[in-house]
């Protein structure tokens, strides 16, 4: 396989969720309706590939060396900021 960076931005405000990946400029999605008061506060774990309880038999089936939520906005400096930070690996 090979890697790629995926970088997922919801913008709560614009009520969209902007994809960028391998770093090229995001593309805008208008977030669904019933998404739109969704939270991560959650009594539950936060379990990438599954809902946080275990109830599903279907995982995400990949390889992740990096995972980072950040809690506030992100913008267009900030995404070029981990283009440099990545590339000097």
């Amino acid at each position: 396989g090979e890697w790629m960076h995926l970088t997922v931005i919801i913008d709560r405000e614009a009520n969209e969720v902007r994809l960028s990946i391998n770093f090229a400029d995001p593309i805008s999605l208008s977030m669904d309706k019933n998404l739109a008061g969704a939270t991560l506060d959650s009594p539950l774990d936060l379990v990438v590939g599954q809902d946080g309880t275990g109830a599903y038999t279907a995982y995400l089936k990949c390889s992740m060396d990096d995972f980072i939520i950040f809690d506030g906005a992100f913008e267009a400096e900030d995404l070029a900021a981990l283009l440099e930070y990545y590339s000097s690996k």
